[in-house]
C-alpha cells in the first residue's frame, strides 16, 4: 500500500515539491521549520468567538442526520462548553480570511510560495470588481467529540494543510486513482450513499491519527473522512498550485457532472485559472530565453490546462456558461495559441537541459512578506485625486493603478487587453495583426513613467512639485528607472518636457517655434496640475484619456 511521508519542516520548501512531487500525504510532527503562525495550544473556541465576532453566522452541519443548520457564533460557543450534549455538531467550514484571527494564523511558507492565489491573483483589483479573491485560505475546524465527516474529496481537486491545536483526529484516506475516482463519483450519485462505507468499497483505504502539534498535508485528488475521538480545535486551508494541474482539472469536472452546488465548490475557479495561465506563458517565455526546459510536471500539466481552457472557450455554447468568468484583461485564444505554440518549441528541443527549480517571472510574489510585490507604476492608468497650493507651490497627488512588473511587450499587450475582450472565436487574420504589433521598438510609451521596486500597498501614490516638478513616491527609495537612472527623474520646464510632449506637424524651424515644432506663443500651463494634464492626456476631471 502507499505510505505516508514523515519529514522535517525544514526540508518541506519549493526544491522539495520540485523533485519529488506531491502525490502522497505528509505528516509533519513538529512545527518547526514550517514558518507557520498559529495561535497558541491554550486557544479556545471562546477566542475563536473574540476575534471572529458573536453574531457571525456559522455553517453547522447535524452530524447523526447529515443536515445543515445556521448558528450564530455565540451560540456555537454556548452548546461547544455545555455537557453533557444531546446532539452531535461539527462546524468545519468557518473561513476567517476577513476577520482579525487572519492576523493569528498564516499558512507555512511552502504553502504561501506555492498557492496559486498568493502566486496568481492580481492584488490591485478594486473592491467592486466582478473578480473577487477566493478566501479558501484560512479555516478553522471546531468539531466535538463523535463528529464525523463522510468521505470527500476537497472542492476543485485543492490540496489541505491542516494543523491539529487540540484533540484527535482519525483519517481515513483513499488515493485518487483513476478506479478509485469513478467508484467514488458512482457512490455520491447513489440513492443509498449513506448507508455505504466507501472504504469499503475500494482496494485500500489508509488510516492516520493526528495528534496536537502534527500538521498534516493532503495532496490533489485525495479521498478522505475524519473522525473526531475528543473535542478538538485545527486550523488548516486549502490551496491549488502547479504539482497536480490535470488531477486538479479532473475534479474540478467531477464536480459539474456530480452537479454540485456552487457554495461546494472552490470560488472563481476557472478566473484564477485564467490568470495562472497568463503567468505561465510568461515563465514559458522566460525558458525560452533561458534555453532551459520546463520540468515534466509543468509539461504535463499545461497542456491539461490549455486542454480545459480550449473546452471553456471551444464552442459559442460553452462560452455563453464560461466567458463570465474570464478576466477582462485576457486575450483567451492568444494565450492559449501562444501556450501550445511554446510548449512546441521547448519540447522539440531535446538538448535542452531541464531547469532545476521552477523560472520566476519577473512578478514574483514575495510571498513571506505580506503587503509586498513586484510592480510597476503606471502613469498610462491612473487619476488625479488632490491637488493643493502651498504659497508658491502646487502639490498634486495622483493614485495609481498598479500592474505586475514585466517586459515592455507584455505591458503593451496587457494596456491593450484591458480595453475589449476578444472574441475567443475570432479568425487568424486579427492574431496576425495584433502580432504585427509587438514588433514596434521595445521601449515605454510617451504617455507614462515606469518604477519597478517592491512596493507596499499603501504606498500607492506619487507627488509633482510645481517648482521643479520631481516625480517620487512617499515613504519609498527607489532603486531605478526601469531603463537606467537614480530612481528619481527630474521633469524640467524646457528640456526634459519637449521629449514628452507631442510636436506640432510643422517642425520647421522658425523664429515663432523651436527646435521640435512648438510653437513658442503659444501659453504654457501655469499650474503644475495643467501641465501634467497636457503632458499625460488628462481630462478636466483629472481621468486620463482612453486611447
Amino acid at each position: 500500500g502507499v505510505e505516508f511521508l514523515y519529514l522535517n519542516g525544514k526540508d518541506l520548501d519549493m526544491e522539495w515539491f520540485h523533485t519529488n512531487g506531491f502525490k502522497t500525504p505528509i505528516i509533519v510532527k513538529d512545527p518547526n521549520g514550517l514558518d507557520l503562525t498559529i495561535p497558541s495550544y491554550d486557544f479556545t473556541v471562546a477566542d475563536v468567538e473574540r476575534y471572529v465576532g458573536s453574531l457571525r453566522e456559522l455553517d453547522v452541519i447535524d452530524v447523526s442526520r447529515q443536515d445543515d443548520l445556521k448558528m450564530k457564533m455565540r451560540e456555537w460557543v454556548e452548546y461547544y462548553e455545555t455537557f453533557p450534549r444531546q446532539t452531535v455538531y461539527n462546524v468545519i467550514s468557518l473561513e476567517f480570511s476577513d476577520t482579525k484571527l487572519s492576523n493569528l494564523v498564516h499558512p507555512p511558507s511552502v504553502v504561501r510560495e506555492m498557492d496559486w492565489i498568493n502566486r496568481h491573483w492580481p492584488k490591485s483589483l478594486t473592491e467592486d470588481c466582478e473578480y473577487q479573491r477566493p478566501h479558501v485560505q484560512k479555516y478553522c475546524l471546531m468539531s466535538v467529540k463523535d463528529s464525523y465527516t463522510d468521505f470527500h474529496v476537497d472542492f476543485g481537486g485543492t490540496s489541505v494543510w491542516y494543523h491539529l491545536i487540540k484533540g484527535e483526529k482519525i483519517f481515513y484516506l483513499i488515493p485518487p486513482t483513476e478506479e478509485n475516482l469513478l467508484l467514488y463519483e458512482e457512490w455520491v450519485s447513489s440513492c443509498n450513499q449513506s448507508e455505504l462505507f466507501f472504504g469499503n468499497q475500494v482496494k485500500n483505504c489508509h488510516q492516520f491519527t493526528l495528534l496536537p502539534g502534527n500538521t498534516l498535508f493532503i495532496p490533489t485528488g485525495w479521498i478522505h473522512a475524519v473522525l473526531t475521538p475528543k473535542d478538538s480545535l485545527v486550523f488548516g486551508g486549502n490551496f491549488i498550485h502547479r504539482f497536480n494541474i490535470g488531477l486538479q482539472l479532473r475534479i474540478y469536472d467531477m464536480e459539474i457532472r456530480l452537479q454540485t452546488p456552487l457554495k461546494f465548490r472552490h470560488p472563481n475557479y476557472e478566473t484564477l485559472s485564467w490568470y495562472a495561465a497568463r503567468d505561465f506563458l510568461k515563465e514559458l517565455r522566460a525558458h525560452d530565453e533561458q534555453g532551459t526546459r520546463p520540468p515534466e510536471y509543468l509539461i504535463t500539466g499545461l497542456k491539461s490546462l490549455t486542454t480545459s481552457l480550449q473546452e471553456w472557450t471551444s464552442t459559442r455554447e460553452t462560452l455563453k456558461s464560461h466567458k463570465w468568468e474570464i478576466p477582462t484583461c485576457i486575450k483567451p485564444l492568444r494565450v492559449i495559441n501562444e501556450i501550445n505554440k511554446l510548449m512546441d518549441i521547448l519540447t522539440e528541443e531535446e538538448d535542452r537541459p531541464v531547469a532545476n527549480m521552477p523560472v520566476m517571472t519577473t512578478e514574483k510574489l514575495d510571498c513571506a512578506v505580506e503587503g509586498q510585490r513586484s510592480i510597476k507604476l503606471r502613469f498610462s492608468h491612473g487619476q488625479v485625486t488632490r491637488s493643493e497650493r502651498d504659497g508658491d507651490k502646487e502639490h498634486i497627488t495622483m493614485k495609481l493603478s498598479v500592474s505586475h512588473a514585466t517586459d515592455v511587450k507584455n505591458e503593451k499587450e496587457e494596456r491593450r487587453n484591458l480595453q475589449e475582450l476578444s472574441d475567443p472565436l475570432g479568425d487568424e487574420d486579427e492574431e496576425e495583426e495584433e502580432e504585427e504589433d509587438f514588433s514596434e521598438n521595445d521601449r515605454s510609451g510617451d504617455d507614462e513613467f515606469v518604477y519597478c521596486k517592491s512596493l507596499t500597498q499603501d504606498d500607492d501614490g506619487a507627488k509633482v512639485n510645481d517648482k521643479e516638478d520631481a516625480l517620487w513616491s512617499p515613504r519609498v527609495e527607489y532603486s531605478g528607472l526601469a531603463g537606467g537612472g537614480n530612481g528619481r527623474r527630474k521633469i524640467e520646464k524646457n528640456d526634459e518636457y519637449k521629449e514628452w510632449m507631442t510636436p506640432t506637424k510643422k517642425k520647421k524651424k522658425n523664429s515663432d517655434t523651436d527646435t521640435y515644432g512648438i510653437s513658442r506663443n503659444k501659453p504654457k500651463p501655469k499650474t503644475a496640475k495643467q501641465r501634467l494634464g497636457k503632458l499625460l492626456g488628462l481630462d478636466r476631471t483629472g481621468h486620463f484619456l482612453r486611447k
